[in-house]
């Protein structure tokens, strides 16, 4: 019998890969949540020992998936982070500008809406950087003129493709609680990435937290103008200016 470990394929494509580990990951997490919730409000306590054990071997799974994670992509699964303030032009992005690649845009956008989820008071949502290329690539191949147009079409990209996992963006509020989060780090995170870059401010992370505020006030009139382009693209044209 031969012994030797299998070999990984070459040129994994990573974004894949993460977004598969990303999904086992949370899946662990949310799993372990639910038994701790269900065990402090009703397990009697020889059962409750039990998943207190389950949970703490769930954690120690989540970690495993963290480190194995070096092996297989060649480091760990990696946080958003903030792109440099130069990736943007003086109106924000330009999808037509052939010196920022999609995959820098699609990982400004993770950061974007990663952010923006967190600042809404959603930050367990899983995210898909697959989806976030995917998005970038469709506003790249058709963008419109106005940025207002480019801001309303990434907004729409990223709620139609589901760029946030296991979340239907069409459904109201009152039927999953995490819809106000998702729908405003959409909006938040398009405003940003087409705002002027002229405003007075210390870096790109004033300004997405900046754009989050400006989103959490008009949180109400985003959720309910979000099935009429022309509605949203008014109200991007308004806080654009405005910002």
């Amino acid at each position: 019998m031969d012994k030797r470990k299998p070999t990984q394929p070459q040129n994994l494509p990573d974004l894949f890969v993460r977004d598969a580990l990303r999904g086992l990951r949370y899946a662990v997490r949310k799993s372990g949540h639910l038994i701790a919730d269900e065990e402090h409000k009703v397990l009697p306590r020889p059962i409750g020992d039990i998943t207190s054990r389950v949970v703490k071997k769930m954690d120690r799974i989540s970690q495993e998936i963290e480190t194995t994670s070096s092996s297989i992509i060649g480091g760990p699964l990696k946080k958003a982070t903030l792109p440099e303030r130069s990736f943007f032009g003086a109106n924000g992005y330009n999808p037509r500008d052939a010196g920022r690649t999609p995959e820098e845009a699609a990982a400004a956008l993770y950061f974007g809406l990663a952010w923006s989820a967190g600042q809404l008071g959603s930050d367990d949502l899983l995210l898909s950087e697959t989806i976030c290329l995917d998005c970038i690539n469709q506003i790249r191949r058709n963008a419109p003129e106005q940025p207002a147009a480019m801001a309303d079409k990434l907004f729409r990209t990223v709620l139609d493709r589901g760029a946030f996992r296991l979340v239907e963006p069409t459904r109201s509020a009152d039927e999953d609680e995490r819809i106000p989060a998702v729908v405003g780090a959409a909006f938040s995170t398009a405003l940003w990435f087409f705002l002027p870059r002229d405003i007075d401010v210390a870096g790109e992370q004033d300004l997405v937290e900046i754009c989050c505020a400006v989103t959490q006030d008009h949180l109400a009139q985003i959720l309910e103008a979000r099935t009429d382009s022309g509605q949203t693209v008014e109200l991007f044209e308004q806080l654009l200016n405005i910002v």
